[in-house]
C-alpha cells in the first residue's frame, strides 16, 4: 500500500473526474517516463484520466481523455516531491511500477512507457539509431563514436538528436528532425545507441529496439550502480536496458564500451 497523500484515500478512482500534469513541458525524458500511467490507471479502474496540458506525449494515447474539467488533479511534479522520500526507487523495476504504488493501483498491466505512435512500423535489422548528446548529459568522446562506426561498419548508421551534436564517423545525418520524426527513426531500427537523454526514453517506448545506454559515470561511481537508485544519481534508468561504461574493462554491471 502506498503512502496516503492528502485525499487520495477517499477518491473513488471508478467514477471521478481524474486530472494529471506536471509532465515537465521542455524535458523529453520527464515526461515520457509518466506516459504509462494512463493505461495503468484505466485498466485498474476502468477510468480514462484527462490531460490537463495537452502534452504531446498523448497526442495518440487511447486512455486519455481532453478538454474536460477534473474532480482531482494528480500533479506528478509535487505529489512526487512529498511521495519520493518513502517511495525508494530501488524497490521498483520500473517507473511505470513506481507510479502505480504512489498513486494506489493495485496491478501493473505495462511497464514501459508507451506513445502507441510508430509501434506497428516496419523494423530494419540492418539499422542502428545514435543519439550523442543530451539536455543534462556531456556528449559522448570521439574514441566513443569512433568505436560505434567500427562495430556498426556493415550497419545503416543514423544520427538523431541537434544538429551541432557530434557525428559518427559514416552515419547518416538526420539531426535536426522534429521529436515525431526522430522517433519514427527510432521504432524502425533494430538497436538503439545514446546516452541518458530523452531520445533514450523515446526508444524504451519500443521494446524491440534494443538499447544500449553509454554511462558517463566515473569508475568509482559505477561500481554503485543499478537502475533506479535515486541515492547514486541513476534514478531514471530502467532495469531492461544494456549498459556500457566509457573504459576498455567491465564495470560492476556495465559493460565496456568497446563491447558496444
Amino acid at each position: 500500500m502506498s503512502i496516503k497523500l492528502d485525499g487520495f484515500m477517499e477518491i473513488d478512482y471508478h467514477k471521478s473526474k481524474i486530472g494529471i500534469m506536471g509532465h515537465f513541458p521542455n524535458g523529453i525524458g520527464d515526461a515520457i517516463i509518466k506516459s504509462s500511467f494512463a493505461e495503468n490507471f484505466f485498466k485498474n479502474y476502468e477510468n480514462k484520466v484527462i490531460d490537463l496540458e495537452n502534452h504531446w506525449i498523448y497526442d495518440y494515447n487511447p486512455y486519455i481523455k481532453r478538454n474536460e474539467s477534473p474532480d482531482f488533479i494528480f500533479n506528478f511534479f509535487s505529489d512526487q516531491i512529498k511521495i519520493i522520500h518513502a517511495s525508494k526507487r530501488l524497490e521498483h523495476k520500473s517507473h511505470a511500477a513506481e507510479y502505480c504504488w504512489n498513486y494506489n493501483l493495485p496491478k501493473l498491466f505495462l511497464r514501459h512507457p508507451r506513445l502507441y505512435r510508430f509501434e506497428d512500423t516496419e523494423l530494419f535489422f540492418n539499422r542502428v539509431v545514435v543519439h550523442t548528446q543530451g539536455k543534462t548529459n556531456s556528449e559522448l568522446p570521439k574514441y566513443i563514436l569512433d568505436k560505434i562506426s567500427e562495430n556498426y561498419k556493415n550497419f545503416e548508421i543514423i544520427q538523431i538528436g541537434l544538429s551541432h551534436e557530434p557525428k559518427v564517423k559514416g552515419s547518416i545525418d538526420k539531426t535536426g528532425l522534429s521529436i515525431w520524426e526522430s522517433i519514427e527513426i527510432i521504432a524502425s531500427s533494430s538497436i538503439f545507441i545514446g546516452i541518458d537523454s530523452g531520445f533514450y526514453h523515446a526508444a524504451n517506448c519500443y521494446p524491440r529496439v534494443r538499447k544500449k545506454i553509454i554511462l558517463s559515470h566515473c569508475e568509482n561511481e559505477l561500481h554503485k550502480f543499478r537502475p533506479m537508485d535515486l541515492n547514486n544519481n541513476y534514478e531514471w534508468l530502467d532495469y531492461n536496458i544494456e549498459y556500457f561504461n566509457k573504459y576498455n574493462f567491465d564495470i560492476g554491471a556495465t559493460y565496456s564500451f568497446t563491447k558496444i
